[in-house]
């Protein structure tokens, strides 16, 4: 343990470029610790994305990115109020949406949830799709979802999902 904690002492001071101290209380040492590593675990690679697709109406087509540092980026295409904005949302918000893809078995799903796939037995026309995707840890899924093949089996949990990124998000407020 007191490897350990000499270890993190000189990596947390190594970008301060200030010699090592050992006056730091244990408590303060391990927070700061936790926080380095949490950032350092943090990496900006890690990406929700959802991107919803036209229907035969007025649907809006858009498609937001949340990024594991709390950015959120929001590309208005059509039938939206606003084209381009930025938004923040905190670490611990999207550590908290990451967690539901891990509820619904996400990297698990098939990848199309479109007509002409075995996992489309009900299909309705001029209905909008959501396509998601995230990268995280190294690992990447997208999962395309038409919304016009029905609502049964996992497609009310893919639903819900999308839902949460969109509150998570907060594309309301750009959409409407």
């Amino acid at each position: 343990m007191k490897i350990v904690t000499i270890i993190a002492l000189i990596a947390l001071n190594a970008h301060a470029q200030q010699p090592l101290q050992f006056n730091h209380a244990p408590k303060a040492v391990a927070r700061a610790y936790y926080e380095a590593g949490a950032q350092a675990s943090s990496d900006k690679t890690d990406t929700i994305t959802l991107e919803r697709t036209a229907c035969f109406g007025t649907c809006p087509i858009y498609k937001v990115t949340i990024t594991s540092d709390g950015s959120v980026s929001f590309q208005g295409v059509r039938f939206t109020k606003t084209q381009s904005a930025t938004g923040k949302i905190s670490r611990r918000a999207f550590r908290r949406l990451a967690r539901e893809f891990e509820k619904i078995k996400y990297f698990s799903l098939p990848d199309d949830f479109t007509p002409g796939t075995k996992n489309c037995p009900n299909v309705m026309t001029d209905m909008p799709s959501a396509n998601t995707a995230i990268h995280l840890k190294g690992k990447s899924k997208t999962v395309s979802h038409y919304y016009g093949c029905g609502n049964s089996g996992v497609l009310p949990n893919l639903t819900a999902l999308e839902t949460k990124i969109d509150q998570v998000a907060g594309a309301r407020k750009w959409i409407k």
